[in-house]
């Protein structure tokens, strides 16, 4: 059986122990409205550097899509390192790590995976906090494993709520809670 939603992957291998999936009969999260869609991304490039933007909703949308950036460019290096620099030490998030090693030790790569961020919505903000809704969209993706195609992953979309706190001159993520469309958990 082709494996349903590379949303799925994100959720389940990737951020499992940085993600929460809401609970049947949780209320929806706001409809996503305040911005247009992001450009295409460009190139992966290496970067295990801290991203340094304004404390205001444009610096923490700038924020949120960096590490979609950054995830997308894991997922094609299988390497996580450009993604520590922008957790807080008290996130989870680590586990993204631990996947992905995990697939390099087993040989699997997922080739063609993109995320592209249709719109972002402040949820919230004080000062130090911010949450952001994340409406995403990821391409179709093939796993490969020892060079073999294994299986197709269907592209799909789903809602991503970044809990973000301010560190300096840069946002961290806290937490995220993914909620892939038309999954119940």
């Amino acid at each position: 059986m082709a494996v349903r939603a590379v949303l799925c992957v994100t959720a389940a291998v990737a951020l499992a122990g940085c993600s929460r999936s809401s609970s049947p009969g949780a209320p929806a999260p706001p409809p996503m409205t305040t911005s247009a869609p992001a450009p295409a991304p460009s190139p992966p490039r290496a970067t295990a550097t801290p991203f340094i933007t304004s404390a205001d909703q444009a610096g923490a949308f700038a924020f949120v899509r960096e590490y979609f950036r950054r995830l997308d460019e894991a997922y094609v290096s299988v390497d996580p390192s450009g993604l520590t620099p922008l957790r807080s030490a008290g996130c989870a998030c680590g586990n993204v790590d631990q996947g992905l090693r995990e697939q390099a030790a087993a040989g699997t790569r997922i080739v063609g995976y993109r995320h592209a961020v249709l719109e972002l919505q402040q949820i919230s903000r004080a000062p130090a906090y911010a949450q952001v809704g994340a409406r995403v969209r990821t391409t179709a993706a093939t796993s490969v494993t020892a060079g073999k195609m294994d299986r197709q992953l269907s592209a799909t979309s789903g809602e991503f709520i970044f809990r973000l706190v301010r560190n300096g001159q840069r946002w961290l993520v806290q937490e995220i809670d993914v909620h892939v469309d038309g999954q119940n958990s």
